[in-house]
């Protein structure tokens, strides 16, 4: 279907009604509330665990790269959802520092505990991969690109 997806109508005048729906349903389009925007800046502002100890990227590479706070709040999420749901994943867009997020989380997890770590990376980032694990010396066992995952995990069924 996606080969042939310029070929398909999301909203025709047969669904127009039900997009209409799904429209007014997303959260661009809500109406919040004074008091749930309140809570939510009050969340922002003071909801963060600022107590987890970290060693940030600065202090690892001897302040070759510099400590920014989203990054600092990004690495201290990261090791939460892992010791919470057993793994994480980064994702947003291009040059916020990702790989600098993820290493800094893997370095900071194998402090604490011994512990496996697997990058799974498009092709051409498997070179920068392992030069930052020197950089930030985090303990990288495997670097997969998706393809291998794929094949790893037993393959997609073809439809």
């Amino acid at each position: 279907m996606w080969n042939n997806a310029e070929n398909i109508d999301i909203a025709t005048i047969k669904n127009n009604e039900e997009f209409k729906d799904v429209v007014k349903k997303l959260w661009i389009n809500a109406v919040i509330s004074p008091y749930l925007m309140y809570v939510r800046v009050l969340h922002e502002l003071f909801g963060k665990d600022r107590d987890t100890k970290i060693t940030s990227p600065g202090t690892i590479t001897d302040d070759s790269f510099i400590d920014l706070e989203y990054q600092l709040d990004a690495i201290r999420m990261g090791i939460d959802r892992i010791n919470q749901y057993g793994g994480v994943i980064i994702a947003d867009v291009v040059g916020l520092g990702k790989s600098i997020i993820a290493s800094a989380i893997a370095y900071n997890i194998a402090q604490k505990e011994h512990i496996n770590v697997v990058v799974i990376c498009p092709p051409h980032l498997i070179t920068q991969w392992k030069n930052i694990r020197h950089i930030l010396g985090y303990p990288a066992q495997r670097y997969l690109v998706p393809e291998k995952l794929v094949r790893l995990i037993g393959g997609v069924q073809k439809r």
